[in-house]
């Protein structure tokens, strides 16, 4: 056995505490002998040393006075090893494919990896937002943590310089802030440890408008629909808990240090332990968002100038153009004459007019949106916008855009405007144009594509038909010029053709031709209009960064969940060679990203490709905002009580129903009626024929759109102050039918570890599930097997339905109702006498426990059986609907889609009804998921969760966790 001291001399790089020796043991001392000859390593020497603290020896500690440490106590079993990996044993050798050393196989002809496993801690003056999670997640306790430091050497080095070398240089990813800690190529320092992991990105914001008649059947028709318009950066930053590796190893150059983050091999669970949005999520630029929603809602913007043009070509004759537009859109149209054909509009110019119209339409259409959205926001400076596409024009290759870059943050400040150009037209994936010649060529492609658009002949026509939209229908000069009229006389009076257009459509009647009491209410309604202008900003503002907030946070549970153990959650270089470096590379190291990855500058940055947790942000970050209803008038409605008209979804969809209802759309009812409609009409026009009902290419995109941002989302439990383990079971035992966890016994002994001191119950718990799609998942549930679906769709909708009654407790008078109906033992419940089932067992205390059920109650688990087999056959019968089509070809009217979708979507209401306290179970969508979930396995076809948020009892923060289908096949 060698024996070496445990002192500042062993462990040189990172030693703060500690005394004694440290033992290493090989198979009958084979190493011992090497150190006392000074011999060096050879294959045929053993591959490991077990490593001991001596007997007597206090905890050593290691680390960064000011970070991570590493507590490695004296006990019986090892506490570490050292371990030497020959190029002939490295292709199977587990550390190098967990670092992905294969790369340097060929360079390295000896690898020596130290690995010390002990406790983590946070040192109390470190200013790190992560550490080990305790019972209540708080960083600095000690959780179990492993150090992993590995590096090559020479072979021929004597043995005892290797280890001297090793243990002497062994540090953690917290002490790489200067250009010399930086390891060497080939060496990596890792710790593994439970803690919290932050994110961060800006994104390219933005929203797509699509309006639609209604949702009724036969009626789904688009009215409009704009394409995605840019509207702000989006900052946004997360946390997310688990097992996390964070490695740091040397970068792409010299002085350049990469830290690399993945769930760490040992992660028992995908679950994100913990997830979040930081209180810094910031929606840049918003602004300008609710006067260009607001303009699209009264037809006042380039969106519905377009359809303008549109609908004018649908006619021959001034006379029925004018018939079917209102005043201030035909005004529009005849102020276009001038310019385009050089006449004015009458009926022998008018089809000369309509030919130009649809030419411009043609080619507005086969733009890229960008550049419209582009030209619109510089209308104001269009001279200095054509000045900076030229010099980006110039940047021909990617080497050329590096070094531009480079030359744009002098002493760290970016003041060029082509800069900030790019960023906001690029977002996130800015990062890839500097690592990928491909990214970049589609870069240069639209910059090209811009300086044609800003300077070329063909394109003046659509320049000319921009900046009129902007100046003829612009929201904010009627507003401004509505605002100095003071009396209904006086705006009556005014000589303003074109503001009596716009008060027209606002109110839905002619103005001017009011009298009396009719004139005076009318002016109220408009000045009441113009005072909630300002508010109806700001509360729509905060829709959609709601909307953007809870779409990103899904995103980023989904993406957690579904990283593989080998597959990057980051991976960032940062450039030590710039004394600024050294803050970000601390914040690195203990997994504080959100500001690496917020605040980039790429003189100090790099992100690397392929890691999921920041690449597929992006997509989260568009919502699209769906308008029920094209009616003017209703505009000042939706201002005036804009939560009443409007309902969001986490996938990023936002409803507005401009439309006159009964109907109150915050009602959860309403919303899971309209939300399985859209769900199987998209089914029904996907494989209806074309030409046996209307436009079903439109009708297809727009539900198809729709499904990838509709996202349901429904309370499980009324907020439980004390949830109990038994009662936490029966949660996830849904997850677990549900496909989003694997081992119920497994999470729970989890959170028995996370929540030590509260063994009888974890406090208060609210669980919610939220489900999401892929277009190709729902198309997936009619083509596969129907028998295996409706035994599937039967064994779901009990579990849903019954365990709604037990959310009580088993003091409630209703408990029993659902163990009953959760036996499925429905002939047992035909006689009139009471009878006995078992309850499952708790986690903490094992055996059956007997439940009675009344012969009162055998009527309501009867009721229950009936609704579930109704609910089946109705499903069977839309499924039949469906492989008529597909299977035979056969044509089916659109009604008769809608009617059975209705007909099987309305059943989860009488589920809801029967269910306990008339809890929002929503059985239809849980339903529907587990089916996708059957027929996808492993394809990614739908993004659903369960959402747990606990308080333990006598705590001040949620612990809110994600359990995420991880696309694992089922049984795996």
């Amino acid at each position: 056995m060698l024996h070496l001291p445990i002192d500042k001399k062993t462990f040189h790089a990172s030693f703060l505490d500690g005394r004694g020796r440290l033992d290493l043991l090989t198979d009958q001392d084979a190493w011992k002998e090497l150190w006392k000859t000074g011999g060096a390593f050879t294959p045929k020497a053993d591959r490991i040393a077990d490593l001991t603290l001596g007997a007597g020896s206090p905890a050593l500690l290691l680390g960064h006075p000011n970070g991570q440490q590493l507590s490695v106590a004296a006990s019986a079993r090892a506490s570490g090893r050292i371990e030497l990996i020959w190029p002939d044993q490295a292709s199977d050798n587990p550390l190098v494919q967990e670092y992905d050393l294969a790369a340097y196989l060929g360079k390295l002809p000896l690898c020596a990896a130290l690995v010390l496993g002990g406790s983590a801690r946070v040192a109390a003056n470190a200013n790190a937002p992560t550490g080990p999670l305790s019972a209540r997640f708080a960083a600095g306790a000690g959780g179990r943590a492993e150090l992993l430091h590995l590096k090559p050497y020479d072979p021929r080095q004597p043995a005892r310089d290797i280890v001297h070398d090793l243990l002497a240089t062994t540090r953690l990813p917290r002490s790489v802030d200067t250009i010399n800690d930086i390891p060497v190529p080939g060496e990596v320092l890792a710790i593994t440890y439970d803690g919290y992991l932050h994110l961060g990105a800006t994104l390219t914001w933005g929203y797509q408008v699509n309006g639609v008649r209604s949702y009724k059947p036969g009626d789904l028709d688009l009215a409009f629909s704009y394409l995605v318009k840019l509207a702000a950066s989006l900052s946004v930053a997360c946390r997310v808990a688990g097992a996390h590796t964070i490695q740091a190893r040397h970068g792409h150059a010299d002085g350049w240090v990469r830290f690399v983050v993945k769930k760490s091999h040992s992660s028992e669970s995908s679950f994100a332990a913990d997830l979040g949005l930081d209180a810094s999520v910031e929606l840049k630029g918003l602004p300008k968002t609710p006067d260009e929603f607001l303009a699209a809602l009264l037809g006042a913007d380039v969106g519905a100038a377009l359809g303008v043009l549109r609908q004018a070509g649908e006619y021959d004759s001034i006379d029925e153009i004018r018939a079917q537009l209102d005043a201030l859109a035909f005004g529009f149209l005849e102020n276009l004459a001038q310019p385009w054909i050089g006449r004015a509009l009458d009926n022998n110019t008018v089809q000369e007019l309509l030919r130009v119209a649809h030419e411009v339409v043609t080619a507005y259409e086969t733009l890229d949106q960008r550049l419209v959205d582009l030209y619109q926001r510089n209308l104001d400076a269009l001279a200095a916008l054509t000045s900076r596409i030229d010099d980006l024009a110039k940047l021909t290759s990617r080497e050329r855009l590096l070094d531009w870059v480079e030359g744009m943050a002098p002493n760290g400040v970016v003041d060029n405007q082509a800069w900030h150009l790019v960023r906001d037209e690029w977002g996130d994936e800015f990062f890839d144009l500097l690592l990928d010649n491909d990214a970049f060529a589609a870069f240069h492609d639209f910059v090209l594509q811009a300086q044609t658009f800003l300077t070329g002949g063909a394109q003046e026509r659509i320049r000319q038909f921009v900046s009129a939209a902007k100046e003829q229908l612009n929201l904010s000069s009627f507003i401004k010029d509505l605002a100095q009229y003071d009396t209904a006389k006086k705006l009556q009076d005014a000589a303003d053709a074109r503001l009596h257009a716009f008060v027209d459509r606002v109110l839905g009647i002619g103005f001017r031709k009011l009298k009396g009491k009719e004139l005076e209410a009318a002016f109220e309604k408009i000045q009441a209009f113009l005072k909630e202008v300002e508010g109806f900003k700001i509360k729509w503002y905060e829709k959609l960064k709601g909307a953007a907030q809870q779409s990103i946070s899904m995103q980023v549970a989904y993406n957690y969940a579904r990283t593989a153990r080998g597959e990057s959650l980051v991976d960032v270089e940062v450039n030590l060679n710039d004394e600024r470096g050294a803050s970000l590379a601390q914040r690195a190291a203990v997994g504080d990203f959100a500001g690496v990855l917020t605040a980039y500058d790429p003189a100090l940055v790099r992100v690397n490709r392929g890691t999921r947790m920041t690449r597929h942000l992006q997509a989260s970050s568009t919502l699209l905002v769906n308008v029920v209803g094209l009616n003017y008038s209703r505009a000042v409605d939706i201002v005036q009580d804009l939560d009443h008209y409007t309902e969001t979804d986490p996938g990023g969809l936002v409803h507005v129903y401009a439309v006159d209802t009964k109907v109150d759309v915050t009602k959860r009812s309403f919303r899971e009626t309209q939300h399985s409609s859209l769900l199987l009409q998209f089914v029904g026009s996907s494989l209806q024929r074309v030409g046996t009902s209307a436009p079903v290419d439109a009708r297809g995109r727009f539900l198809a759109d729709t499904i990838r941002k509709m996202a349901v989302t429904y309370d499980m439990t009324q907020t439980d102050r004390r949830t109990t383990f038994r009662e936490m079971r029966g949660y996830l035992d849904l997850a677990r039918e549900l496909g989003l966890v694997r081992d119920v016994d497994q999470v729970l002994e989890r959170l028995l570890d996370e929540f030590p001191q509260h063994p009888e119950a974890l406090g208060e718990v609210e669980v919610s599930y939220a489900v999401r799609y892929e277009p190709e998942g729902v198309m997936s549930v009619f083509i596969a097997d129907n028998l295996t679906q409706l035994a599937l769709a039967r064994s779901v909708a009990r579990q849903v339905v019954g365990r709604s009654f037990l959310a009580g407790g088993p003091g409630h008078p209703l408990y029993s109702v659902g163990i009953g109906y959760l036996s499925g033992n429905r002939d047992a419940f035909l006689g009139d006498a009471s009878i006995t089932v078992q309850v499952t067992p708790d986690l903490r205390k094992p055996g059956l426990a007997a439940v009675v059920v009344r012969k009162d109650q055998k009527l309501l688990v009867r009721t229950l059986f009936a609704i579930e087999e109704t609910f089946v056959s109705r499903l069977e019968a839309f499924d039949a609907l469906v492989d008529q089509m597909r299977k035979h070809a056969e044509p089916v009217p659109v009604e008769a889609i809608q009617r059975a979708a209705l007909s099987w979507a309305k059943m989860n209401a009488k589920l809801e009804r029967f269910s306990h306290g008339g809890q929002s179970i929503n059985a239809f969508f849980v339903v529907f998921d587990r089916l996708v979930r059957a027929a996808t396995v492993g394809r990614a076809r739908r993004k659903s969760a369960l959402i747990v948020s606990i308080l333990p009892p006598g705590g001040t923060s949620k612990v809110t966790k994600y359990f995420v289908d991880d696309g694992a096949p089922e049984g795996a």
